[in-house]
């Protein structure tokens, strides 16, 4: 049986991954009783979460609001063919990624969020621990 958002987040693993030159993604990691479904760091240390859905936008919004508490930048992703309120999304300093499977750039940035504020320390450095702990034991 076909799963297009698991392929949309496999393909934009790699796309992340081999494209961007993004140090660490890693998949599925738990994070305040739920789970983020992709972590990235970049080679200075900024934490990027993403949420993947192929509808139902207003609940991929509170969960990156939520995943927001350990990540310097939350996006979420989703197909670009989707409608999206770009101003609630601005309004909740959300990210955006658009992504289309044909495309050389399979992950389009359509809103990049400013430095994230709502950020707790402890929470991030939990993310990050527990995101490099999942990177090791799948290695």
């Amino acid at each position: 049986m076909k799963n297009p958002e698991l392929d949309m987040v496999l393909d934009c693993q790699k796309f992340f991954k081999d494209e961007v030159g993004m140090a660490t993604v890693v998949l599925e990691v738990p994070f305040l009783n739920r789970c983020i479904d992709m972590v990235m760091i970049n080679e200075k240390g900024v934490i990027f979460t993403v949420e993947f859905k192929i509808s139902n936008i207003r609940h991929a919004i509170r969960q990156a609001y939520d995943h927001a508490l350990g990540a310097d930048y939350a996006f979420i992703c989703m197909p670009e063919t989707t409608k999206i309120n770009m101003e609630l999304l601005k309004s909740k300093n959300i990210g955006l990624f658009l992504y289309n499977p044909f495309s050389e750039n399979k992950a389009r940035t359509a809103i990049c969020p400013t430095f994230n504020k709502r950020k707790v320390k402890l929470f991030s450095e939990m993310l990050r621990k527990t995101t490099m702990k999942i990177l090791k034991e799948v290695e």
